[in-house]
């Protein structure tokens, strides 16, 4: 269940300028079974980071309960990280690793995008291989990259505790028979998706956010898109929906850079259009989880949203979702379109709004009926 839940990486240079890793375990996690490592861009630790000897078991530090859920517990761990070679005070990579095996696992590893991927020799990941996607580049002053419990990556404003990632009870969703609102469905229901006609929800995660705990942690608070704003009958009616929750975006103004008309965008960046923003006085809100075999585009409330993506860095977590009769475990792990963050995400949705341009499909392009 541990997972590296946020790094924040724009600072003065280094971990007394705010920047850090965030760590996030769960009710049975043992903190003395975790290592934070930082590397250099040759796989050796890096002992003038933050980290003392390079590297810190959680079990000497002090963590505090999750905002939103007490059984999980969030360390936050003052750490210098850089898109670049490793400098006194800025390391290239960071690992988390369970040591509780006979083999150490490791969880994450993530590295500079503008370096190959680094290979650790020393320390808790020794022989692992980074992720080498962290570019600082495409973070703003006050956003950092975050991960859900899923995997799931984000940029978003800094904020403690995992991201939520999910449509609302609310939302109706085009399944085999009529649309159903996301809070009815079951494991088993066929769900349209743009790409493999109807497939059955593998798996099913709630979660409730009190309008307290949004006024607490304003992150959590759901980004309303109002009718029609996205194109004639997309949505069909106001929708709500997590802020890091994409949206498939069609249009050509995405050709040049990212070589598709079709794009997944993050709710969040979609508020610089008009009619989107965030709803402060949302009540209580339940989000909800949809896992199908593969990341999925699917209809809710006319518009074009994504389903569950895992990570090859959430084993752990993927390994956790139950088999049902529906056979063997999902293996949602490639994104169904492009996904676009960050500030080329801002980017294409002011050219969007520049060019008064309809960024997502017209409803007669969609299916007439749900039977197929």
């Amino acid at each position: 269940m541990a997972f590296i839940s946020e790094i924040n990486m724009l600072g003065g240079g280094g971990a007394n300028s705010g920047e850090f890793v965030e760590i996030v375990l769960g009710p049975d996690d043992n903190p003395a079974d975790f290592v934070l490592s930082a590397y250099d861009e040759n796989g050796n630790l890096h002992t003038t980071s933050g980290l003392g000897s390079g590297q810190v078991r959680l079990s000497s530090l002090t963590g505090s309960p999750d905002p939103d859920n007490s059984d999980f517990t969030v360390y936050v761990i003052p750490l210098g990280i850089r898109n670049a070679k490793s400098d006194s005070n800025e390391a290239s990579g960071v690992s988390l690793t369970d040591t509780s095996g006979a083999t150490n696992n490791v969880l994450s590893f993530y590295s500079a995008d503008s370096l190959p991927p680094i290979t650790a020799q020393q320390g808790a990941a020794t022989n692992a291989v980074s992720d080498d996607s962290l570019d600082h580049t495409a973070l703003q002053n006050g956003e950092s990259y975050q991960w859900d419990i899923a995997g799931n990556r984000t940029i978003a404003n800094k904020s403690s505790g995992d991201a939520v990632l999910c449509v609302t009870a609310d939302a109706r969703l085009r399944t085999r028979s009529g649309f159903k609102r996301a809070g009815d469905l079951r494991v088993g229901d066929l769900v349209w998706t743009a790409d493999h006609d109807y497939q059955p929800v593998r798996w099913i995660g709630k979660r409730s956010v009190s309008q307290q705990e949004q006024d607490k942690t304003p992150a959590l608070r759901p980004l309303r898109i109002r009718q029609d704003r996205l194109g004639c009958g997309t949505p069909t009616r106001d929708l709500l929906l997590s802020a890091q929750h994409r949206v498939m975006l069609r249009t050509a103004l995405a050709r040049s850079r990212h070589q598709t008309d079709e794009v997944l965008v993050a709710a969040n960046k979609l508020d610089l259009l008009p009619g989107i923003k965030r709803h402060e006085n949302a009540g209580t809100v339940e989000y909800i989880h949809l896992l199908f075999d593969h990341h999925e585009v699917i209809e809710a409330d006319g518009a074009l949203v994504e389903s569950l993506l895992l990570t090859d860095y959430t084993a752990p977590q993927a390994d956790a979702v139950p088999i049902t009769d529906l056979g063997s475990k999902p293996k949602a792990t490639r994104p169904a379109r492009p996904i676009v963050e960050g500030k080329q995400a801002e980017e294409l949705v002011r050219l969007i709004r520049r060019c008064s341009q309809m960024p997502v499909m017209e409803a007669d392009d969609r299916p007439l009926d749900a039977t197929g």
